[in-house]
């Protein structure tokens, strides 16, 4: 049985995206970027609640309602505190400062991710996926990743995450410090493993084998990860999927065939006559 390869990661890599929300401007509207950063990053550590995430966004949102600045004295306090009281309110939750992005340094070792979207603003009206974006393009990849580890409750691995994804959507070729663009969970981990062997740097070991390869690190990265995540669903099925090149993209084939049926059962929902999409016709202003 042939065995999978890093183009074969690549290629599945192209599957991940990532797709952000169109209605999303990251690299010129500041409380968009934020909104990004803590609804898909910020709380991304294995078993996090989705909650935390949600209403980190809840928040921000509704303090960009009110009119408030990024550079406001005092907002990322604001935030904390309405945090606090919103996830006791919905859920009894209480949000512990020592690992929360939105825990300001008055509660906290290191600053709130408010903060440092704060700072930037200040500081040339840069947003945190512009400044991400101006860093990556200088080869100031670690540079950056240092700055977004600064940040309270963001580790390597969120860091890295953030960094590949803003270098994936840019088209950008992440050669400067590529382990530093390489999250490694439990997935892609052990799709190196099988792959390519296990390494006390993994992250260095992905960027090592994939240009020695000639394929995209980040691309074989977030291939790694999709395989696992959203196609194998368990180390049982991963592993067997790694060591039979015909079964992987078997897999890869049905999983994309329940996505194609998911999109039908869309497109006939919002032609439909009741369709919750369906724009109302305005009215005849002559009549």
């Amino acid at each position: 049985m042939q065995r999978v390869d890093l183009t074969d990661f690549e290629q599945l890599g192209a599957l991940y995206g990532p797709f952000w929300p169109q209605s999303l401007d990251p690299f010129h509207d500041p409380w968009d970027s934020l909104a990004l950063f803590l609804g898909g990053y910020a709380y991304e550590r294995q078993g996090a609640p989705r909650i935390y995430s949600q209403a980190a966004v809840d928040v921000i949102r509704g303090q960009q309602g009110e009119g408030r600045a990024l550079t406001d004295p005092g907002l990322g306090r604001c935030v904390w505190d309405q945090y606090v009281e919103l996830l006791e309110f919905l859920a009894q939750l209480r949000a512990n400062p020592r690992n929360n992005p939105l825990a300001t340094s008055e509660v906290a070792r290191q600053m709130s991710v408010v903060e440092y979207a704060a700072d930037l603003a200040r500081d040339g009206g840069s947003t945190l996926a512009g400044r991400s974006r101006a860093a990556l393009q200088s080869g100031s990849t670690r540079e950056i990743h240092t700055q977004l580890t600064g940040i309270n409750g963001v580790g390597t691995k969120i860091a890295s995450f953030w960094l590949r994804d803003i270098a994936l959507v840019s088209r950008l070729a992440g050669d400067t410090d590529g382990e530093l663009l390489q999250p490694i969970d439990v997935w892609v981990q052990r799709a190196a493993e099988i792959s390519i062997g296990a390494a006390d740097d993994q992250a260095g070991a992905i960027v090592e084998a994939s240009r020695r390869a000639r394929v995209n690190h980040m691309r074989v990265n977030a291939g790694m990860w999709y395989i696992g995540a959203r196609v194998a669903l368990s180390e049982y099925r991963l592993g067997q999927a790694l060591s039979n090149r015909s079964l992987f993209w078997s897999l890869v084939a049905d999983h994309l065939r329940v996505l194609q049926g998911a999109v039908r059962a869309y497109e006939a929902l919002k032609s439909g006559p009741s369709s919750p999409w369906r724009a109302e016709t305005p009215a005849d202003p002559r009549r």
